[in-house]
């Protein structure tokens, strides 16, 4: 039983100047020069919601010096070269030249190829009953795998400040305890004070270190909570 083979397949399989064709309500699997559509003006539509959630159709066109390759037999006599700009993220801009020599001339000539007539990765067909295209950018140099990085943190200013006064007021808490509960133990550790007669079971625990601290946590904490 044949099967068609699905798009994850198609993309790994996929080259650098490969010639595809893509029909209506196909995904697009790669960076993709279009050549010629079904259409007669050589438009066709694009929907790019997985690229920039925008729901509105896109029209691209084919490049004009390629807008008349119609079947496998033209593919095979066409003879041209994409000079490309390298990969980089800008969703709205390509630059390309697409050199190719004039049947009716014999001459060689030039043609610019910009966004308008690229198909992004990740995009579908849609209202063209086909298109062919060359394969430009395939993989992690493809424009939606350059824009798939981390997420920027959406914190404000004023929130980076808070976050770090609170760090800040934390460390010099923590250095008042300590300070303030090695000088109780100094205290503590004298013999011969009202402490033995008056506060006797007065604290929690055996560990003085540890009834310091939290005393003197307690106090710190009551003090910066009061109103000034």
């Amino acid at each position: 039983m044949l099967r068609r083979p699905s798009m994850a397949e198609v993309e790994r399989k996929l080259e650098v100047g490969d010639v595809v064709l893509l029909r209506d309500n196909e995904q697009v699997p790669a960076d993709i020069v279009v050549l010629s559509t079904s259409d007669p003006d050589g438009v066709c539509y694009l929907e790019t919601k997985n690229l920039d959630g925008e729901t509105n159709l896109k029209p691209r066109r084919a490049v004009n010096a390629t807008s008349r390759v119609l079947t496998e037999g033209d593919i095979e006599r066409s003879a041209f070269v994409l000079d490309s700009e390298p990969p980089h993220p800008n969703l709205y801009l390509y630059n390309g030249v697409l050199r190719f020599q004039d049947q009716t001339s014999n001459q060689l000539k030039d043609e610019p190829v910009t966004i308008n007539e690229i198909l992004l990765r990740g995009c579908s067909i849609r209202n063209t009953a086909w298109v062919i295209g060359l394969v430009v950018f395939t993989g992690k140099d493809t424009k939606i795998m350059l824009n798939g990085g981390d997420t920027p943190s959406k914190q404000s200013k004023i929130e980076k400040e808070t976050n770090f006064n609170v760090v800040v007021n934390f460390v010099v808490l923590l250095a008042m305890c300590t300070v303030s509960a090695v000088l109780n133990g100094v205290f503590d550790s004298r013999t011969g004070t009202s402490a033995a007669l008056f506060e006797v079971g007065s604290d929690p625990s055996s560990s003085n270190a540890l009834n310091a601290m939290v005393t003197f946590a307690y106090v710190y904490l009551s003090v910066e909570s009061a109103p000034i």
